[in-house]
C-alpha cells in the first residue's frame, strides 16, 4: 500500500504530472509478474526523474521511471552481456544527479527543455566510452544492480575540449584520483589509457570544440546491489557541446547551500542533486546561477562555478574551508594572477563583500571567466571590469600555450 503522505512528498519533488495511479498500477501488477518467474517480490520504488532542467530529451510525456527488484533463492538470470534484461540508459539523468546530459532518443521519454547545467551543452553526443569500449549510446546499458549508480557513490569531472585537446587533463585526473581515495572508490584506471580513449571518443563524435565528462561509478557500494559479474567500478566518458556563454551573469543567493564541515565538502561526487536543484530553482526565478552560502553564512561557490571579487585591485576568492570545490579554473586563476601583476588571495567572504566590490566574476571549466552583473538584487559596479579582463586574457593565453604544446605530441590530437 502506498501511503498518501509519502506519495505526496514524491509528487511534490517530481511534479504534478506524476500520478499515484501510475505507481499503484505498477505495484498491483508486480506480484503477478513475479509469480510467473517463481520469485518473491519486494518493491524498491525508485522514482527516477528522466530529465532535469538541464539538457533535454524528445519523446512521450513520461517524466519518471519505476523500478522493482525481485528477490529469489535462485540467482537472477542476466542477458548475455551480464547486464539486466531491463537495463537503465546512461542518459536517464535522474539515476544519479551528476549524469546531467541527455541524448536525443525517442526511447527515453521527456519534454523539450532548454535549461543548461553550466558544465556542458546538455545533449551528449552519440558515441560514449564504457569500460574501455567505444559504442553508440543505444548499445550501452547500465544495471540496476550497480549500487553506486543509484545511490550516487561515484565521481566525475568535466573537461573543456579546445581544438580537439582535453584542456588541463592532468589536473582533472589528479583531482579524480584524490577524490577516489577520500570516498574509498576503486580507481584502477590508467591516466594515459583514459586520455587515449577520450581522444578516440572525440574523433568518433567529431568534436573539436566542446566538453567531455569522465564518470567513475562505484558498483558495489551499499546494500541494494546485485550479484552479477561486474567490475568494482565503471568508467564512462561522454562528450557534448559547450553551453551558451553570457557576457555577464545574474546570481541569486541561497542560504545553507553548502555544508563546509562535511568530510565530503569539495569532493566532486555524482550525488549532485543539491547543485541541480539549486540551479533549477534559481533559473526558474529568472537568475542565471546561484551563490551557495555555507552553514556559517559565508560564500562558498556557485553550483557549477567558483566566485571571485575585486577590491582595490586585489582579487579575492573563498578558501577551500568554505566548502567550495577546488576548481581547475580557480586554481589557475590563483596561479596566473600574480604572474600578470594581480594580487590574488583566498579570504572568507560574505554577500555584503560582493555588494561593495569593484568587480565580481565567476570561473568554471566550460565558461572560463565571466563577469557578474548582479548579485542578489544588487547591481555590480562593473560587469566586466579591467581586472576581470586582465585575468581572462591571462587565462586565454595559458590555454593557447597548453593546446599548442599538446597538439605537438603524437596521439593527443
Amino acid at each position: 500500500m502506498l501511503c498518501d503522505d509519502k506519495f505526496a512528498a514524491v509528487r511534490t519533488a517530481f511534479g504534478s504530472r506524476l500520478h499515484s495511479a501510475d505507481l499503484v498500477a505498477e505495484l498491483s501488477d508486480a506480484p503477478n509478474r513475479a509469480r510467473k518467474g517463481g520469485t518473491a517480490i519486494q518493491p524498491l520504488i525508485l522514482v527516477s526523474h528522466r530529465k532535469q532542467r538541464v539538457g533535454c530529451t524528445q519523446g512521450r510525456n513520461v517524466p519518471v521511471h519505476f523500478l522493482f527488484r525481485r528477490f529469489s533463492a535462485a540467482r537472477p538470470r542476466w542477458s548475455e552481456d551480464s547486464r539486466p534484461k531491463i537495463p537503465l540508459l546512461p542518459g536517464q539523468t535522474g539515476l544519479h544527479s551528476a549524469l546531467q546530459w541527455h541524448w536525443d532518443l525517442a526511447d527515453v521519454p521527456g519534454e523539450i527543455s532548454t535549461g543548461q547545467d553550466g558544465e556542458g551543452g546538455g545533449m551528449i553526443h552519440r558515441f560514449v566510452f564504457h569500460n574501455g569500449r567505444l559504442a553508440p549510446f543505444e548499445d550501452v546499458r547500465l544495471s540496476p544492480g550497480q549500487a553506486g549508480l543509484l545511490n550516487g557513490s561515484g565521481l566525475f569531472t568535466t573537461m573543456r575540449i579546445v581544438e580537439g585537446i582535453p584542456f588541463a587533463f592532468e589536473r582533472h585526473w589528479k583531482r579524480l584520483s584524490r577524490d577516489a581515495q577520500i570516498i574509498r572508490c576503486p580507481f584502477p584506471f590508467d591516466a594515459e589509457k583514459v586520455r587515449d580513449d577520450l581522444a578516440e571518443l572525440l574523433r568518433a563524435n567529431n568534436v573539436r570544440e566542446g566538453s567531455a565528462r569522465v564518470y567513475v561509478v562505484h558498483n558495489k557500494a551499499g546494500f541494494w546491489r546485485s550479484d552479477e559479474e561486474m567490475p568494482e567500478a565503471d568508467l564512462l566518458i561522454y562528450s557534448a557541446d559547450l553551453p551558451p556563454v553570457h557576457q555577464a551573469v545574474r546570481l541569486a543567493i541561497r542560504e545553507h547551500g553548502r555544508h563546509a564541515e562535511s568530510p565530503l565538502a569539495g569532493v566532486k561526487v555524482t550525488s549532485w542533486l543539491n547543485n541541480v536543484w539549486n540551479l533549477a530553482e534559481a533559473q526558474n526565478a529568472g537568475w542565471d546561477e546561484v551563490i551557495l552560502l555555507n552553514e556559517r553564512g559565508e560564500i562558498s561557490e556557485c553550483t557549477a562555478a567558483n566566485i571571485f571579487c575585486v577590491q582595490e585591485g586585489r582579487v579575492l576568492t573563498p578558501p577551500l574551508s568554505s566548502g567550495c570545490l577546488e576548481g581547475v579554473t580557480r586554481s589557475l586563476v590563483l596561479e596566473l594572477g600574480p604572474a600578470a601583476g594581480i594580487e590574488v588571495e583566498e579570504q572568507t567572504l560574505f554577500p555584503e563583500d560582493l555588494y561593495c566590490s569593484d568587480e565580481v566574476f565567476i570561473s568554471s571549466t566550460n565558461r572560463n571567466v565571466i563577469g557578474v552583473a548582479e548579485v542578489g538584487g544588487h547591481a555590480t559596479k562593473a560587469p566586466l571590469g579591467p581586472v576581470t579582463k586582465r585575468i581572462e586574457d591571462a587565462f586565454v593565453a595559458y590555454v593557447r600555450d597548453y593546446v599548442d604544446a599538446h597538439a605537438a605530441v603524437p596521439g593527443e590530437r
